[in-house]
């Protein structure tokens, strides 16, 4: 059936029946092809792609490596054989595939604005896929972003009730979100089907946030029981009292840790952090000792460099702080925190131009992060500038940074916040050592033109998914797909024909009239998409539009009324009333039953001043309307 277009009159919009089969007046959908030299390089990518999938941190050493080319080249084959339903399966699981592993590679890089999306795109393949899930929420985990985190770590529970990693995974997001209870229990339901030590560590924490330290206890015991009576999993269950507001029972695991060991590494940093947890301000004389006990047992210990340099510019020993600062740059170059740090020392002391170069030093180590440290940053860049002259432009713009970072910004910083590796202290413990830090590199991918191959495979068999339901006349879905072909190669053969079309006959004009006139302006020839587009422009008003592109139309005209009856009503609509006039009457001669043309041909009358005439047709559209 082919569409007829709504029309505007007095009473507002309507939508006119539909009376000529799609197909018959506008043809298939075009389904794409790539070249044999495209695929001969598409292997290359597949190849790569493969090894993406098999390393996904989420899945916890299962080995889910898969090839997505054979099922690209299985998909073919249906389609050839005009197995559609079949085409169409392959196509999705080659798709779920490929998206998925390219998401995993793009999260390992660190670049998570970019794998968001395709995480995004491979679970609308495939939403009931636990692991893309489960590898999504650890993404966003680190990221912060805990509630989006929350949603598909739920997901992954809800499709598999009794996935321990699912459970497990959804405990240490709730927990993250401050929600102890929650977090509790869905820890004691993976600790009771699998005891292992990060699963007790955080249930035991969630206990004593709860104030249930006698559950803590007694899990505690049954760890050190299980794992060993050891000065490391001392040093542990200590950090779990410290950071839970336990100061005397951390201190008592600590100093457990030392009688064990007297050289236990962490013991004494984590003895001093304790201290600056209870009471910051009072905890630095406490501190202090603990941090250089722990230099004296590991010289290159990061967390302790940085936590001397912290409390001495608290306490105004400014060459103290840059030693120990610029020891702790230069463990670790890019560490914010530090970074700042010395920028404050070499404020305090006078030294502007010093303390510029490390806070742009320290922007670039941050770009597109939105953390306090980074709007701190350029607050103080800004005012170093402003205080220089010449540069208010530039400070200005620094200020103006700070004011958009703000609202993306936290609390004041804690000690806890600024200790080493301190804002995701808890993320560390929660993950435990199954989490692979990002790597600081590019990962090495497939080179730009099998980049750009797989790219067109990608269009190419979302292409085809939106031929198979277009054909099928879920113009809806297929017009989903064109749009996600559009997304990865917009440059693909007859893709904006095929969009239009589909855009066009799911009622969607507005988005479908500059898809269909490019298209038509490439292709003047092709009268099913002109006869498309010139529909099109009438549900949009457009009736001057509308007749300059139906005007190359008059055979088809003859042969289509409906054709013939848009055109009429485009005309008369955009003033061209004698012969939009004179074509609808000729229309109305044929079909006088048509409400529409009596309509048309009413509102032309009332245009042109002929009130009897405007009255009579109105008065036969409404006796055919009834």
């Amino acid at each position: 059936m082919m569409l007829l277009p709504q029309i505007r009159g007095e009473n507002g919009l309507r939508i006119l029946e539909t009376i000529v089969e799609p197909r018959e007046m506008l043809g298939r959908f075009v389904a794409g092809r790539l070249e044999c030299g495209q695929l001969s390089r598409v292997l290359l990518v597949s190849f790569f792609v493969a090894q993406c999938i098999g390393f996904c941190p989420a899945l916890h050493g299962q080995s889910t490596a898969a090839d997505p080319l054979p099922h690209y080249a299985v998909a073919r084959r249906h389609l050839a054989a005009g197995e559609e339903e079949q085409a169409s399966a392959e196509f999705r699981v080659f798709l779920n595939l490929v998206v998925h592993g390219l998401a995993s590679a793009t999260a390992e890089t660190g670049h998570f604005d970019k794998a968001a999306p395709l995480f995004e795109e491979a679970i609308s393949l495939d939403p009931g896929d636990i692991n893309l899930r489960m590898e999504y929420s650890r993404a966003l985990f680190n990221e912060d972003k805990f509630l989006l985190a929350k949603e598909q770590a739920q997901e992954a529970v809800r499709l598999d009730r009794q996935n321990l990693q699912a459970i497990l995974l959804l405990g240490q997001v709730l927990f993250q979100l401050r929600d102890p209870s929650g977090a509790r229990t869905q820890l004691e339901t993976a600790w009771s089907k699998s005891p292992e030590f990060a699963t007790g560590y955080l249930l035991g924490k969630a206990d004593l946030l709860l104030h249930d330290d006698k559950a803590a206890r007694a899990l505690f015991d049954s760890i050190l029981q299980h794992f060993g009576d050891t000065e490391i999993n001392h040093v542990f269950l200590g950090r779990a009292y410290s950071q839970t507001g336990y100061a005397n029972e951390a201190a008592a695991e600590f100093h457990k840790a030392m009688e064990i060991n007297p050289k236990a590494k962490m013991a004494h940093y984590q003895l001093g952090l304790s201290c600056l947890r209870e009471d910051e301000t009072a905890g630095y004389d406490k501190a202090i000792p603990e941090f250089r006990a722990e230099l004296a047992l590991s010289p290159d210990d990061f967390a302790s460099h940085y936590m001397l340099g912290y409390i001495a510019v608290k306490q105004n020993r400014w060459d103290e702080a840059e030693e120990h600062l610029r020891r702790a740059i230069a463990l670790r170059p890019k560490d914010l925190g530090s970074l700042i740090a010395l920028a404050d020392t070499y404020v305090a002391t006078s030294r502007p131009k010093d303390a510029e170069e490390i806070l742009r030093q320290s922007l670039a180590v941050g770009e597109n992060q939105t953390s306090q440290e980074i709007a701190r940053a350029h607050y103080m860049l800004g005012r170093i500038l402003l205080a220089q002259g010449g540069h208010q432009e530039e400070a200005k713009h620094e200020f103006a940074l700070v004011a958009e970072l703000q609202k993306h910004s936290g609390t004041v910083l804690t000690a806890d916040a600024r200790a080493v590796g301190a804002g995701s202290l808890l993320r560390q413990e929660a993950f435990g050592d199954s989490q692979p830090a990002a790597s600081a590199t590019e990962a090495t991918g497939p080179n730009a033109h099998a980049a750009d191959d797989l790219r067109s495979a990608i269009a190419d068999a979302y292409n085809n998914l939106g031929a198979i339901a277009g054909n099928a006349h879920d113009f809806t879905a297929a017009a989903n797909d064109f749009r996600r072909a559009r997304q990865w190669n917009p440059a693909l053969p007859r893709l904006d024909h095929n969009l239009g079309m589909a855009l066009f006959y799911s009622s969607q004009f507005r988005e479908a009239a500059p898809l269909l006139k490019t298209y038509v302006e490439a292709n003047p020839e092709d009268v099913a998409a002109r006869g498309a587009l010139g529909f099109t422009l009438f549900r949009i008003e457009d009736f001057a539009g509308g007749v300059a592109c139906l005007k190359p139309m008059q055979e088809q005209m003859n042969q289509t009324p409906k054709l013939a009856f848009v055109y009429a009503a485009s005309l008369a609509r955009s003033g061209e009333y004698d012969e939009g006039i004179q074509r609808l009457q000729s229309l109305e001669a044929a079909t006088p039953n048509s409400p529409e043309i009596h309509y048309e041909l009413s509102l032309a009358y009332q245009q042109t001043g002929k009130a009897e005439e405007a009255a009579r047709e109105m008065n036969s559209y409404q006796q055919l309307k009834k």
